[in-house]
């Protein structure tokens, strides 16, 4: 496996080892799915679910930014 890894493949190999990473991402994921669900039965909490998603994601943005520098 190791011959078949290129530069970029092992500048993003941190990110997917790190497990508050994939944590955030997931939550973020699954915030976003409950948005989507909370607009499908018009409740005006969605939008709220909306915008942590955007936060969270936000958050894991910065986290990729300092694991990959």
């Amino acid at each position: 496996m190791e011959l078949f890894m290129d530069e970029g493949d092992r500048l993003n190999w941190p990110v997917v080892k790190d497990r508050k990473w994939l944590m955030l991402l997931l939550v973020s994921i699954l915030f976003a799915m409950l948005a989507v669900f909370l607009a499908a039965v018009k409740n005006q909490y969605g939008v709220l679910s909306i915008i942590i998603s955007i936060l969270l994601t936000t958050v894991n943005v910065n986290r990729t930014a300092k694991l990959t520098n």
